[in-house]
């Protein structure tokens, strides 16, 4: 019995390590995933890619050690839709996140044609990459930049990720401490830098996750090299020194750089520490090309911080500038050290190839837009990507400078298409192509469509197609000019100063109107009654004192003879509902009395309007309270949101003397209230 007793126990043990072996086994075959994505670096901006005034020795290190691709891009070729596209794994068409923002930058009588309204976060309905990666058993973590939305629901902690903190965008001086904030609140230390504290959060997430069974995807989202443009004045002061690489010149930008890849390098040594380097796939990469090449372009007064050279153009822009992108991925024991592939990838190919890597399946009924590449790094680049066609959609305008004021912006609605080495822009505002072969000229400097114009009908065809079949939204070409015939209101005490046209489908679908009928603005004149009730070009008016506009005769009985005043309700994504003052109202910041229930609208691009109660309190149509003041002859409003702030509300006079470009009320900083 003993005997027999003691062989069962043999057998047992022998069954439980080999359950244990096993386990081991699996876990060693799942590997931990640590994902570091820069904001707005250029592809060239690294060491490892020629740059040479830049310094980044730790991102040079993982190309070292990895596997370099030399031809990434990103989905888009700003922040958010390129966000969009990762976290989702779909084009923009179809989560229709197709840039920063508004998608009508500058002024509107120098646009041509209409844009889209952009959504601002990413649909509930879309199934994230860190949902995926849930469902695959890992632990999953985000820390820093998220721009897919900041109510609850739309928070990374409600998108799949277990541990996540998402920075709100800084301030003017948004890299030191307290300048920055994140959802849900976390505190730093003041004077940190922004950098430094994400990196500080990847190291505390790599301690206490060390013995841990599952494996896990930590997604660390850096602001660097985003401007402002601000780094330790030691480092700063370092690049002041060095000689300049051609356009590659801003000591600035070089430090915070230089801080990115010094981030890089402490995660880089932690992993080493805590012996997890040789199961974790470490991925780099950026979410778009870097902010210059603009000036090469003829685009003056934009912005500049980097050259891009020697590729063309820059941020929000789809020559490969604004697209292409540094990707380095290290695999110990998979990928070999200093393997390069030179094959197209894109960003929407990140999330099949985490699932890959994590064992992982997509999820059904779910369409995803990319290709795993995880096969391009287990062969170490000699196995290649199937062969298909990559598009891209920015139906938007983008950071005009100077405001736009003789029509110029840093780039206009666009598409482009990458087919094999060929590769077709579309430019929406004028409808022209440009095409280039980008195996012989990636640097985009010959403009071949008038010598291949086969090529070039063959690729267009293919982005209308492609366009149909995602839904994209297409800019509407303005009829009657850029402003459209004025909008007259008959024997009223004063006309209105818009100008538009009579809604039709199109315009109605780009701006998510379900309707038929009413008045779409092309543009409203500065300092008129329309802007000063609110009112924005691409608004549709929908009633005018209660009666539907239907057409133009309705038009003409909307507003009685004489009137002095109309209520307006207009579409803007959302019904709203303004008052359209035809005369001056009267608006005395020295009586309380007549400020009590007035409603009052922010000039500009702002929606905000906020209702002054008698008892000194204020609401706004978002819903944010707070308590408003009189001082002298400015009423000072007060309100805590992310941060405290204080707003101080020009009065009527005031805001006349100042011009009609001035904003009728402007934001300072303002000590926290206790």
């Amino acid at each position: 019995m003993i005997r027999s007793f003691a062989t069962k126990a043999a057998l047992a043990f022998a069954f439980g390590a080999a359950l244990l072996w096993n386990a081991a086994a699996l876990a060693a075959k799942r590997p931990n995933i640590v994902f570091i994505f820069a904001d707005d670096l250029g592809w060239s901006d690294v060491g490892c890619q020629g740059a040479r005034y830049y310094e980044t020795p730790n991102i040079d290190r993982l190309a070292r050690e990895g596997l370099r691709f030399t031809d990434a891009c990103m989905a888009a070729p700003n922040c958010a839709p390129s966000r969009a596209a990762l976290y989702s794994g779909q084009y923009g068409p179809r989560t229709g996140m197709y840039c920063v923002g508004g998608s009508e930058r500058g002024q509107a009588r120098w646009r041509n044609v209409v844009p889209p309204r952009n959504r601002g976060d990413l649909d509930l309905s879309k199934i994230t990459l860190g949902q995926a990666l849930q469902s695959a058993g890992y632990t999953t973590a985000l820390f820093g930049k998220w721009h897919l939305g900041y109510g609850e629901p739309y928070l990374p902690a409600r998108r799949g990720f277990d541990e996540a903190f998402a920075l709100i965008q800084p301030t003017a001086n948004g890299y030191w401490a307290p300048h920055f904030a994140f959802l849900p609140p976390l505190q730093a230390r003041d004077g940190d830098y922004l950098g430094d504290f994400l990196g500080d959060q990847a190291l505390d997430f790599l301690e206490r996750h060390r013995n841990d069974a599952r494996p896990f995807f930590l997604n660390i989202n850096q602001f660097l090299v985003h401007g402002p443009l601000q780094a330790p004045e030691d480092i700063i002061a370092k690049y002041k020194t060095k000689p300049a690489d051609g356009k590659d010149a801003n000591p600035v930008f070089a430090a915070m750089v230089e801080k990115l890849d010094w981030n890089v390098g402490r995660i880089l040594a932690k992993l080493d520490e805590l012996d997890l380097a040789r199961n974790t796939v470490v991925v780099f990469s950026s979410d778009n090309g870097g902010v210059g090449g603009y000036a090469d372009l003829g685009i003056l007064g934009a912005e500049e911080h980097t050259s891009n050279l020697p590729l063309k153009g820059g941020k929000t822009q789809l020559y490969e500038g604004g697209i292409r992108v540094p990707l380095i991925v290290r695999w110990p024991s998979v990928v070999d050290p200093g393997s390069v592939s030179n094959d197209p990838v894109i960003n929407l190919d990140f999330y099949p190839t985490f699932l890959d890597i994590a064992g992982g399946e997509a999820p059904g009924d779910y369409p995803l837009d990319g290709k795993s590449f995880a096969g391009v790094l287990r062969s170490s680049g000699r196995e290649g990507m199937p062969q298909r066609d990559l598009f891209w959609h920015f139906p938007a305008y983008a950071l005009a400078p100077g405001g736009a004021d003789e029509g110029q912006w840093r780039s206009g609605p666009q598409s482009a298409i990458r087919s094999g080495d060929w590769k077709l822009i579309e430019f929406l505002q004028d409808e022209t192509v440009e095409l280039y072969n980008l195996r012989d000229d990636p640097g985009e400097t010959r403009e071949l469509s008038a010598e291949a114009p086969d090529k070039a009908r063959e690729l267009l065809a293919k982005l209308s197609a492609w366009r149909e079949e995602t839904g994209a939204a297409i800019p509407y070409r303005k009829q009657g000019g850029n402003r459209g015939e004025p909008i007259v209101f008959p024997g009223a005490a004063n006309q209105p100063g818009m100008h538009g046209v009579w809604l039709n489908p199109q315009l109605a679908r780009l701006q998510y109107y379900e309707g038929e009928s009413g008045l779409f603005l092309y543009d409203v004149d500065p300092g008129s009654p329309a802007e000063r009730a609110g009112l924005q070009a691409s608004d549709i008016i929908l009633e005018i004192d209660g009666r539907p506009l239907e057409g133009p005769e309705s038009l003409a009985k909307a507003v009685e003879p004489g009137s002095a005043q109309a209520s307006i309700v207009y579409w803007r994504i959302k019904e709203r509902e303004t008052t359209l003052r035809l005369s001056p109202p009267e608006l005395r910041a020295s009586s309380a009395a007549n400020l009590a229930g007035v409603w009052i609208r922010q000039k500009g691009n702002q929606e905000t309007r906020f209702e002054l109660k008698p008892d000194g309190s204020f609401e706004t149509d978002s819903g944010a309270k707070g308590e408003w003041t009189i001082e002298g002859e400015e009423v000072v409003l007060e309100w805590k949101g992310a941060s405290a702030t204080r707003c101080v509300l020009l009065n009527e006079d005031a805001f006349a003397k100042a011009g009609s470009n001035s904003q009728i009320w402007r934001r300072a900083p303002a000590e926290p209230r206790q």
